[in-house]
């Protein structure tokens, strides 16, 4: 018997399911593909893990997230300081859903509230997010501070 292959190759993962059953102990295995998410800004592609932390996840790559001094200056994945924002393009039903602490922390802070602002994509935090199927966001994206028209002109 022969098969037909896919001219590239995906990554999967393994996973080993045993149940213990009236009749005996019963083992399965499927393969699982690995989610995608493409950054915009740095042209880049990583293949993550199904659940996945967003900001984890592209630390680990070497994507980086983080501009000017919050480089150096973040609250280290906590969901405070909204300096790990992203906007995401496409792909926002394969992210979990806002919890209500990146909600809160989005409207209180002025970060997370300016870069909202004006904006027609949702803007995520990475460190609350999820991956749990293939996406494109943009990291860093640019702060609104004055809306949709400049109030001066």
């Amino acid at each position: 018997m022969t098969g037909q292959f896919p001219l590239e190759m995906v990554s999967c993962r393994l996973y080993s399911l045993s149940l213990r059953t009236p009749f005996g102990l019963c083992s399965f295995l499927f393969l699982t593909a690995m989610p995608i998410v493409e950054f915009v800004n740095d042209k880049r592609s990583i293949e993550v893990p199904q659940g996945a932390n967003l900001r984890k996840e592209a630390m680990k790559n070497g994507v980086e997230l983080y501009s000017g001094p919050h480089r150096y200056l973040n609250c280290r994945g906590n969901g405070i300081c909204c300096s790990c924002q992203v906007k995401v393009e496409r792909g926002e039903e394969n992210l979990t859903k806002p919890g209500l602490w990146e909600r809160l922390h989005m409207l209180i802070n002025p970060f997370g509230f300016f870069a909202k602002l004006g904006s027609d994509k949702p803007v995520r935090l990475a460190c609350q997010t999820r991956v749990t199927g293939d996406c494109k966001v943009e990291a860093r994206p640019s702060l609104n501070w004055h809306g949709e028209e400049k109030f001066w002109e």
